[in-house]
C-alpha cells in the first residue's frame, strides 16, 4: 500500500473514530440546560391520557381536564411538532407528522404542546401548537 493510501486510511479512521465518541442516545450533557416538555389540553374534551412521540423517546402523560396542563418531562430531542395521540371518551385522536425534513431540533428550555380537538368524530382533528416558556 502506498504512503498516500495509508494516510487516507488513517484520516478516515480518525474521523470515524472521533464521530463515534458522541453519545448515541442523544442524552444531555451535564452542563446544558435541559429540554423539558409538558402538554396542555386546550380542547373542550377531557383527555384520559396523552402520548407524545419524540424522536428518541415516547412520553405518556396522565389524564388532563379541559384547560389543565401536565408536569414537565425532560426529553433528549424535540422538534416544533411531534407524534401525538390523545384518548377522549374512548376515542383515539392522532396527529401524525410525515417527517421532520427542513426542521431544526429545539434548543434547551421549557416548552408546551398545546393540544386542541375540533371533533371526536374525526380521529385526525387533533392539532398542536408549540409554546416556549
Amino acid at each position: 500500500m502506498t504512503a498516500r493510501r495509508w494516510s487516507t486510511l488513517l484520516a478516515l479512521t480518525l474521523v470515524t473514530g472521533a464521530s463515534a465518541c458522541g453519545d448515541p442516545s442523544g442524552a444531555l450533557a451535564d452542563d446544558r440546560e435541559p429540554l423539558e416538555f409538558r402538554v396542555r389540553n386546550a380542547s373542550a374534551y377531557a383527555f384520559d391520557s396523552v402520548v407524545v412521540g419524540f424522536p428518541a423517546q415516547r412520553e405518556a402523560y396522565p389524564a388532563l381536564a379541559p384547560g389543565a396542563a401536565s408536569s414537565y418531562r425532560t426529553v433528549n430531542r424535540a422538534y416544533r411538532y411531534a407524534y401525538v395521540e390523545a384518548y377522549a371518551q374512548g376515542t383515539k385522536l392522532v396527529q401524525q407528522p410525515i417527517d421532520y425534513v427542513g426542521e431544526s431540533l429545539l434548543s434547551p428550555g421549557r416548552y408546551t404542546y398545546v393540544i386542541e380537538v375540533a371533533s371526536l368524530q374525526n380521529p385526525f382533528s387533533l392539532s398542536t401548537r408549540l409554546e416556549k416558556e
